[in-house]
């Protein structure tokens, strides 16, 4: 909204971003000076320069002047401050539409802005309070991928507007849209079903309510939510396969990233301790091989008699596989080939698949 002497008269009731400037308060949005009335919290005193928060205020009087500085002003009341936000100061410079648009209520983007995890462990607990919950959306895991629902599910229920809308977007519905097609993406690449990519949006939107979305991490968390729905979604993908699909995010990073979702969303953690035959049907299918023939069964039977003891859960499955093997009867399959689909070693494989050997033997 321009704010000009046609456009605003004492009484309106506006929305915008305010930030704390060396000089003053000043909106994010408004080529104009604000001067808080009485009334008004003391924003000052709670935040500091380069903080920005979302308000509703009532125009008390405006005055137009001809200064090269702030040519309107505003006496505003501040009714209510929507939340309060910790701008990065590079993410404030690198685009003037995106600081007119973050900070706004109930916008699942406007998280506080710093650096992004890196693979630094569990981030440092918080208490507070999540932000509200927006309208509940229903979505049928039976039916196609409908976009328009899981955008609506990113965007914590709110409505997208569609392209043929000539409306300018928030930076959330941006968001909405672009990891919509993400989340297609990934259900493609990684062969899940439409209840994946729904829950997984599901996970993103509470994940912006709880605050955890921080800095850089958009890609992280969208990566870890796809990870953790495939989980509760009974398609369990390994992290290694998730990693494969993002430039920049990395397996630490969305196992970081997991386990401070399931402590903050209260997810079930049995969720994470995952038994290694649970991999095998995508593994399977990666491999070409028919789960009802005998050496996927053999390797399920591998899989459940093995001793996970702080192995992976993955590896053991790809081992699993290449021991099924090697019993008669079965086709024997190369070490290398099941490193190459598993996106491990086959050092690693060979280091594991004896020791399920054994175990199968001492089970007999």
């Amino acid at each position: 909204m321009e704010i000009a002497p046609e456009t605003v008269s004492p009484g309106d009731r506006l929305q915008t971003e305010l930030t704390i400037a060396d000089d003053g308060i000043e909106s994010t949005e408004w080529d104009c000076r604000l001067l808080l009335s009485e009334g008004s919290p003391d924003l000052d005193s709670e935040l500091e320069v380069g903080d920005a928060v979302a308000v509703e205020l009532t125009v008390d009087k405006c005055m137009w002047a001809t200064g090269p500085e702030g040519d309107h002003m505003l006496f505003v009341t501040i009714e209510q401050q929507k939340e309060h936000i910790a701008l990065d100061e590079s993410e404030r410079d690198s685009s003037d539409e995106d600081n007119s648009e973050q900070g706004r209520a109930g916008d699942p983007e406007t998280g506080a802005e710093g650096t992004e995890e890196g693979g630094s462990g569990i981030e440092e607990e918080t208490a507070q309070k999540p932000r509200e919950a927006g309208p509940e959306i229903d979505w049928d895991p039976n039916q196609p991928l409908d976009k328009t629902v899981l955008r609506r599910l990113l965007n914590a229920g709110r409505r997208v507007p569609t392209n043929d809308e000539a409306v300018r977007l928030e930076r959330s519905e941006r968001t909405a849209i672009e990891f919509a097609d993400e989340l297609m993406r990934l259900a493609e690449a990684l062969s899940t079903s439409p209840a994946v990519c729904y829950q997984a949006a599901e996970l993103y939107a509470d994940a912006w309510r709880y605050d955890l979305i921080q800095g850089n991490s958009r890609e992280v968390t969208l990566a870890a939510t796809f990870r953790l729905a495939s989980l509760i979604q009974n398609e369990h993908r390994p992290i290694v396969a998730i990693e494969g699909e993002f430039e920049t995010v990395t397996a630490k990073n969305i196992a970081d990233k997991e386990r401070r979702l399931v402590q903050t969303l209260d997810i079930d953690a049995s969720v994470v301790l995952i038994p290694p035959q649970k991999y095998l049907p995508y593994l399977l299918s990666k491999l070409d091989i028919d789960p009802e023939v005998p050496i996927a069964k053999d390797a399920n039977a591998l899989a459940r008699e093995a001793s996970v003891g702080g192995r992976s859960p993955w590896i053991i499955a790809a081992a699993a596989v290449y021991a099924a093997g090697l019993r008669d009867g079965n086709q024997k399959l190369n070490q290398k080939h099941i490193a190459d689909i598993a996106d491990t070693s086959a050092v690693s494989i060979r280091n594991n698949y004896r020791e399920l050997l054994d175990d199968s033997s001492s089970h007999d």
